[in-house]
């Protein structure tokens, strides 16, 4: 569990949703996407295993635009944020720079490190979305001192790991013959929670997790008592015949 538990008025959170899926092109979340998204901004470490193209990013894409709902509605909007900031975990530029294009289309200001022209405006807390790598945001002093900001301190609501496996296959040994470390970065993420407030809530996403694997993740993150949300990829209506 990452902290204190926020109380939800479940008329008003689907309030939200009918107003904000019709903004992704879609009519409602799934039971899975539902469930997390739901916990997430509660306040509670989520771990999510569904399969490829099954609408993982949904989670994060909405929960920040959620979290403005609620701070709108609810009379005591101290434990909601009127403007808030999620930050994404990401591997590559090249998925970065797709969802950054994507929310930018349907009217979100989102961003990414190594845009030399939305540094600026990342440094100053002015996107919402703020997509980065791990090698940015823990070996680069200028982001890692960003998260000790005011913007940052004041109104960030939850990391997302997106591709949360490469904590594995990437920041550690233990997955090839050479017991070498491709990107050191990814085993220590956990120190993300020395740097922002008590109570920030980590989101793991990943469609290829064995339970070791997840495991691993759980450690590496320090996500105690996280929620899982676990879609098997098993489809019984499909088969294959040799």
């Amino acid at each position: 569990m990452a902290g204190y538990v926020k109380n939800i008025d479940m008329d008003i959170f689907s309030e939200s949703l009918r107003e904000i899926c019709p903004k992704f092109n879609v009519k409602a979340l799934t039971e899975f996407q539902h469930n997390a998204l739901i916990n997430f901004i509660q306040g509670k470490d989520v771990f999510v295993n569904m399969p490829t193209g099954s609408g993982k990013s949904l989670v994060f894409q909405i929960a920040p635009l959620v979290e403005m709902w609620m701070s709108s509605r609810y009379i005591d909007s101290v434990v909601w944020k009127q403007d808030p900031i999620i930050i994404i975990i990401c591997p590559l530029v090249a998925l970065m720079k797709d969802q950054v294009n994507h929310l930018n289309n349907i009217g979100f200001k989102a961003a990414y490190v190594g845009c030399e022209e939305a540094e600026k405006g990342i440094d100053n807390g002015d996107f919402m979305y703020v997509f980065i790598s791990p090698e940015s945001i823990l070996s680069n002093e200028r982001w890692r001192c960003m998260l000790e900001k005011k913007p940052y301190q004041e109104r960030l609501v939850g990391i997302v790991v997106d591709e949360a496996h490469c904590i594995v296959e990437w920041g550690t040994s233990s997955n090839n013959k050479k017991k070498t470390i491709f990107r050191i970065w990814y085993s220590r993420l956990n120190e993300l929670r020395s740097l922002v407030q008590k109570g920030v809530t980590f989101l793991a996403l990943t469609a290829t997790a064995t339970k070791k694997t997840k495991q691993q993740i759980f450690d590496m993150l320090e996500l105690k008592e996280p929620v899982e949300i676990i879609d098997n990829p098993d489809r019984p209506n499909i088969c294959f015949v040799v």
